[in-house]
C-alpha cells in the first residue's frame, strides 16, 4: 500500500464522526496542507482491511511495521474451518446478461461469476496443510498477556488439511431496498446489519455455532459498498455475532464485490487487488480474481489467530497498534523483496496471496513471510 506524505496532520473531520470513529481530533496548522485522514481498523465492532492505497500500518504509526504481534489473553480458533456463502441470486442466475463480468478469458470466453465462485472455493480447497496456511500455527491461546510466543501448556492453532467444511448459495435477496449494503460504508446498519443477519443464516443453515469456524459471505453484483467515507473503499472484514436465541455467537467475515469492473457501482475508489499479482488474466482466474484470494486469505488468517472484535477490542494475537497479521503485510508490491505479495501454487490451481506476519522470522525481530519455519 502505498504512504500517504503531507506536510499537514490529519484533517479535521466532524465532530460526529470522529467520536463515531474514536478518532481524536488533531488541529493542522494554518501554514499546513492538512492530510487524508488514517483510516482506522476496527470500526463498528469490524476488523477492516482497507483497499490499497487508503491505509498502510506505517502512517498510523511507523513503530507498527516493525513491532511483533502480542498475545492479549482470549481466543483463537485452534481447529480453523470456513463455510462459503455466496449470497443472492446473481450467483446462480444464469438468464440475466447483467451478472455477467465486462471482461473475457485469453480465449475469447467471459468471466463468469460461476468461475469467481469456483476460484474462491478452489483457493480455500487447497489452503489446507500448506506451508502458508502454517505460520498461523505459532499462535495460540492459554498464554500470558504480553507473550510474544507460545510455551508449554498452550494450544496453538492447527494446520488442518481440509479447512472447507460447507458451501451455500443462498439465492434470498439482500434484505434492504436499493442495491447497495452499506450506503455510506461501515458506519451504516449499526443495530440491524444485513450481512451479520445472512452470516446468522448460514450459521442455522449449515446447523453450526462451531468457535472454531469463520462463515464467510460474499456479496454479489450489486450489493456492493459505494465508500466508507470519508477514507474510501474497504476490501473485507472480520468479527462475530451472537444470536439472538443465546445458542452462542459465530465469527464472520465479510468480503464485498471487489471486482474493479464492477457493473452497478463504476469504477472502486481504491484498488482490492484485481490484477494485482499478475497483469495478464488466464483461464483459470489469475489476474482479474487476484483479489478475492488475496482478500480471502487476508480474512482468513486474521479471523483464525485474532477472531474476537467486542467492541473494538481485540483480545487475540496483534500488535501494540492493533494491527493483525494481515494488516501488518497488506499490499506489499510484488516483486519488492521480503514478503512481497505472490502467487502461491496449491493442489487446486495456483492463487495471488499476500504474505502474512511472523514473530518468529529473523531470528524473532519479525517479518512478512509466505511460509513458515
Amino acid at each position: 500500500m502505498h504512504i500517504v506524505k503531507s506536510k499537514g496532520r490529519v484533517l479535521a473531520l466532524t465532530a460526529a464522526v470522529a467520536a463515531f470513529c474514536g478518532i481524536a481530533l488533531v488541529p493542522a496548522h494554518a501554514a499546513d496542507t492538512p492530510a487524508a485522514p488514517v483510516a482506522p481498523l476496527n470500526v463498528n465492532g469490524r476488523h477492516v482491511f482497507w483497499a490499497n492505497g487508503v491505509r498502510t500500518v506505517t502512517n498510523s504509526d511507523p513503530s507498527s511495521a516493525t513491532s511483533n504481534l502480542i498475545y492479549h489473553g482470549g481466543a483463537i480458533q485452534k481447529s480453523p474451518k470456513v463455510y462459503l456463502t455466496f449470497w443472492g441470486k446473481e450467483w446462480t442466475d444464469r438468464s440475466d446478461p447483467s451478472f455477467t463480468i465486462p471482461v473475457k478469458d485469453p480465449h475469447g470466453k467471459p468471466y463468469t461469476l460461476a468461475r469467481l465462485q469456483a476460484y474462491i472455493t478452489n483457493f480455500m480447497k487447497g489452503l489446507g496443510g500448506t506451508s502458508w496456511n502454517n505460520v498461523q500455527t505459532q499462535y495460540c491461546q492459554g498464554g500470558q498477556i504480553g507473550d510474544l510466543t507460545c510455551g508449554d501448556g498452550t494450544e496453538a492453532v492447527t494446520n488442518a488439511k481440509s479447512l472447507v467444511a460447507g458451501v451455500w448459495n443462498d439465492s434470498a435477496a439482500a434484505n434492504e431496498p436499493g442495491p447497495v449494503i452499506d450506503t455510506f460504508g461501515l458506519a451504516e446498519n449499526v443495530v440491524s446489519d444485513p450481512v451479520a443477519t445472512e452470516a446468522l443464516r448460514a450459521s442455522d443453515h449449515f446447523d453450526s455455532v462451531d468457535p472454531d469456524a469463520t462463515f464467510f459471505v460474499f456479496l454479489p453484483p450489486g450489493r456492493v459498498v459505494t465508500g466508507s467515507q470519508p477514507y474510501g473503499e474497504y476490501c473485507g472484514y472480520h468479527t462475530q455475532v451472537t444470536n439472538p436465541d443465546g445458542s452462542g455467537g459465530i465469527r464472520y467475515a465479510n468480503i464485498p464485490y471487489i471486482l474493479d469492473t464492477d457493473l452497478f457501482a463504476g469504477p472502486h475508489v481504491g484498488s482490492c487487488g484485481m490484477n494485482y499479482v499478475n497483469a495478464k488474466n488466464t483461464d483459470s482466474g489469475n489476474g482479474i480474481f487476484d483479489g478475492f484470494s488475496i482478500v480471502v486469505g487476508h480474512e482468513y488468517a486474521e479471523a483464525v489467530t485474532d477472531p474476537d472484535n467486542v467492541l473494538d477490542v481485540q483480545d487475540g494475537w496483534n500488535d501494540a497498534q492493533t494491527s493483525e497479521n494481515g494488516d501488518k503485510c497488506a499490499w506489499i508490491d510484488p516483486g519488492s523483496g521480503q514478503g512481497a505479495s505472490q502467487n502461491l501454487k496449491l493442489k487446486t490451481g495456483t492463487f495471488a496471496v499476500q504474505s502474512m506476519w511472523s514473530n518468529a522470522f529473523d531470528n524473532g525481530a519479525g517479518g512478512c513471510v509466505v511460509s513458515y519455519p
